[in-house]
């Protein structure tokens, strides 16, 4: 189908809202003792990881799984489940993994799972430009904690590729049992675990006591799917949650001028387009109409 873009920014504005401390104690929200509760405007896909590329999925699943590599908050490549890399040739990578690392299901993390993940993304419909480049002849496991990964042709952007959320490390024991429900019972390295998924209404995620960082500093993360932006602000100003994404633009005067609420702007890398379905028997067939 052919199809005609606009392409609207390459930058778009994140907003974001954090409660102040005025009435209730941060961290709080409406799951109390040490619960933290974010408001999100739209509702996950699938925590299959590799058959979806939104944002409402990216959002919970960096919480679950975890990738080889990834970028901070100044862009810059910094260990995550590997601990160093370095180039073998002008085409591939030797990565070397985290030792004692576990799968929420209790599985030790060995380079047959990144072999296995990387793998496995090669045939994914939904992330072919982010894995494409990969040569699944390369990705070769040289020991239980290394393994080398590389391309056809040298390809200068593949670490920051590998940073990407959709290259995070499965494994393949808990993909197998999973079976059809895959999509709603994620298994990963990540310092939360998913309790419950209620659609259309919310998720509950329990920090994981195996974690091999850092421990999570809240028991509880609730994210809560509300669609209405009057309604997300509303639980945001009344202390039913803790954090609101995707505020208003006509709300946001409402928030700054609140001592209670403190907003978080920054830009993201996301692009944003509107596209014509040049096929239909509509007025956007016509290219001056477009």
């Amino acid at each position: 189908m052919k199809k005609s873009f606009k392409l609207l920014s390459l930058f778009l504005l994140v907003v974001l809202v954090i409660s102040g401390c005025s009435s209730k104690t941060p961290g709080t929200g409406n799951g109390g003792g040490n619960t933290l509760t974010v408001a999100v405007d739209t509702e996950p896909v699938t925590f299959d990881i590799q058959g979806t590329n939104d944002t409402a999925t990216t959002r919970v699943a960096r919480q679950l799984f975890e990738t080889l590599i990834r970028q901070d908050e100044d862009l810059e490549l910094v260990p995550g489940l590997a601990e160093s890399w370095e180039a073998v040739d002008d085409t591939t990578y030797e990565f070397k993994l985290k030792e004692g690392v576990k799968f929420h299901n209790g599985e030790d993390l060995t380079a047959e799972d990144v072999a296995w993940t990387l793998k496995r993304a090669l045939t994914s419909e939904h992330i072919g430009h982010i894995v494409g480049a990969l040569d699944e002849a390369k990705i070769k496991v040289v020991d239980d904690y290394t393994i080398q990964v590389g391309t056809d042709v040298p390809f200068g952007p593949l670490l920051t590729h590998l940073a990407h959320p959709a290259t995070a490390i499965m494994n393949e024991k808990a993909v197998t049992e999973a079976g059809e429900d895959l999509g709603t019972t994620p298994v990963g390295t990540g310092p939360f675990k998913l309790d419950t998924w209620n659609s259309g209404s919310d998720l509950t995620l329990s920090k994981f006591d195996d974690y091999h960082g850092d421990a999570a500093k809240s028991d509880k993360l609730v994210f809560k799917i509300i669609a209405e932006n009057s309604v997300r602000l509303i639980e945001l100003e009344t202390g039913g949650v803790d954090i609101a994404y995707a505020i208003a633009p006509a709300d946001i005067s409402k928030v700054e001028d609140n001592d209670d609420l403190v907003m978080v702007r920054d830009l993201d890398l996301s692009t944003s387009y509107v596209g014509f379905n040049v096929q239909s028997d509509t007025p956007v067939k016509d290219k001056l109409v477009r």
